[in-house]
This record gives C-alpha cells, sequence and structure tokens, in this order.
C-alpha cells in the first residue's frame, strides 16, 4: 500500500496524489449585505398662498387742509387768511361740512373775520343795489308829480349794513352756542363760542353769494330781489336747523 507522505491519502500503485496540484481557494470573509437605510420621504410643506392686502386708496385731501399745512410758519395770518380762501371755497363746494370742521379744528379765527368781512360787504352792496334801485323808481313815479328823492345815503346805508351783519351774526352765534352748552355742559365757553363764529363765517359762503344776486336782481325786478333774500334767510336758518341737531 502507499500513502500520500503529504496529505496521507491511500494511493493505488503509481497513482499521484492530487493534492498539491489542487488549489485551495482562500477562504473569503462573509460579504456584509449593505443596510438599507429607510428613505424618508421629504415631507411636502403645504404651500401658503400669499396673503392680498387690501389696497388702501389714498385719501385725498381738501384744498384747504393741504394749503393750510403748506403754508410757511411766521406768515402774517390776515395774508395767509386771504391766500386761503379760493382753497375754501373748493373745500366748501366739495364738503361743506368737513371745511367746517378743519377751520374749527385748527381754531382758523382769522379765517373766520375775513369770511365776516366778505359777508358784511355782501350786505353792505346788497342794501346799496337794492336802495339805489328803489330811489330810482320812487323819484322816477315822484317825479310825474314834480317831487324829488335823494339818489344815495351812503352813511345810512352803511349804518344799516353793519346792524344788519351783526343781527346776522350774533345770533346765529348765540343760538349755537347755546346749543352746544346745553348738550356739552363741560365744554369751554371760549371754545364754544369760536367754533360757533367759525361755524357762521364757513356757511355764510352761499349767503354772500345770495345777497350779491339779491341787490344785483334790484334793478331788473323786486321780486326778484325778494326771491334771492328769501334763500338767503331760509338757507342760514336751515344751516342753523342742521347745527342744533
Amino acid at each position: 500500500m502507499k500513502f500520500c507522505p503529504y496529505c496521507g491519502k491511500q494511493l493505488q500503485y503509481n497513482e499521484v496524489c492530487s493534492c498539491r496540484t489542487q488549489t485551495t481557494a482562500p477562504e473569503q470573509p462573509p460579504v456584509q449585505q449593505p443596510v438599507q437605510q429607510p428613505v424618508q420621504q421629504p415631507v411636502q410643506q403645504p404651500v401658503q398662498q400669499p396673503v392680498q392686502q387690501p389696497v388702501q386708496q389714498p385719501v385725498q385731501q381738501s384744498p384747504y387742509a393741504a394749503a393750510a399745512s403748506a403754508q410757511p410758519m411766521g406768515e402774517n395770518k390776515f395774508v395767509k387768511a386771504l391766500k386761503e380762501l379760493p382753497n375754501v371755497l373748493k373745500s366748501f363746494l366739495k364738503d361743506a361740512k368737513n371745511t367746517v370742521n378743519i377751520a374749527k379744528a385748527n381754531n382758523d379765527l382769522m379765517l373766520a373775520i375775513v369770511l365776516s368781512i366778505v359777508f358784511f360787504i355782501a350786505v353792505f352792496l346788497s342794501n346799496c343795489f337794492t336802495y339805489l334801485g328803489l330811489t330810482i323808481s320812487v323819484k322816477s313815479m315822484l317825479g310825474m308829480f314834480g317831487g324829488e328823492i335823494s339818489l344815495f345815503h351812503f352813511p345810512q346805508i352803511l349804518v344799516t349794513s353793519v346792524v344788519m351783519t351783526a343781527l346776522i351774526i350774533v345770533m346765529f352765534v348765540l343760538v349755537t352756542f347755546l346749543s352746544n352748552k346745553l348738550f356739552n355742559k363741560e365744554a369751554d365757553v371760549k371754545k364754544c363760542i369760536v367754533d360757533a363764529f367759525i361755524t357762521f363765517s364757513v356757511y355764510s359762503i352761499p349767503a354772500s353769494a345770495g345777497l350779491l344776486l339779491a341787490g344785483l336782481t334790484g334793478f331788473l325786478s323786486i321780486y326778484l330781489l325778494l326771491a334771492f333774500v328769501m334763500f338767503t334767510i331760509v338757507y342760514l336758518v336751515f344751516v342753523l336747523a342742521q347745527e342744533l341737531k
């Protein structure tokens, strides 16, 4: 019997052991399978719709308020009030109540004085035109009978105009003041009087125009004169009633 000197395998006669010819494959380490990490799905954030802000319309400032804020400091108050008259008129035609409130908020006493002077001039001119028209008519009537009458009495008309203007302003301011004190007893007396005066002065703009038209139309017809005078009276009474509410 023959044995392989290397591996001890029993061999046949003339048999060659094959242990030396076989290539032993190296033991390979176990292949580690990669650990599969759980795939995290991306969290989808909710798409926020842009919130549409409401478009604010620009507040259109009245011409009077814009002019009052743009006036330079230190300017003469009377000159400033005269410059504001066109803007006050524009603002009054657009929104009378707002114009009055702006004047009271600014405590614009000089503007009230200027507008009251304008109202007095309107009363005076109305009386002049009315008196002149009536005088010419009366003289033409008396001329047929030989009578005479003066065409113009300036002092009497001036005094009459001053008294009329003063009575209208005092009555309006007094009633407005008493109404304000009745509903607001804690209100300052001086402030109430000034506010009432400012209120009348601004609202006197149409009254001044009505009186001027009354005097101018007095040459044409006594009925037109009376119509414009009645319009002025009704307008002032209506404004006063609105202020008493």
